[in-house]
Order: structure tokens, then C-alpha cells, then sequence
């Protein structure tokens, strides 16, 4: 789970941008980003702000 604290030397600590990138790569089994994740969510929310104008 992304959002899960990784054990690292004893220490807790949240996961990086490198291992949520390679988590979303593997998930999704293409070449996504978190950046895409991102845009297309603020497309998203675009989209539906302009139909409830």
C-alpha cells in the first residue's frame, strides 16, 4: 500500500516519489507517474466544474 510507513534501519518513515512512481508503474503495468495521476484528476475536476456552471 502506498500510503503505508516503510521500516527503514528502525526508523518509520513515508515512502519516496521513486517508490510510489515504481509502485503506480507496476499497478498499472504502463509508464504512469504520479504526475499523470495528478493531471488527470485535475482534469477531471475541471470537467465537472464546468457541468455544474
Amino acid at each position: 500500500m502506498i500510503a503505508s510507513v516503510i521500516a527503514v534501519a528502525g526508523a518509520h518513515r513515508a515512502p519516496g516519489t521513486c517508490g510510489v512512481n515504481d509502485y503506480l508503474r507496476e499497478a498499472a503495468g504502463d509508464n504512469f507517474t504520479a504526475k499523470d495521476f495528478r493531471t488527470w484528476h485535475g482534469t477531471v475536476q475541471a470537467l465537472e466544474l464546468t457541468r455544474l456552471a
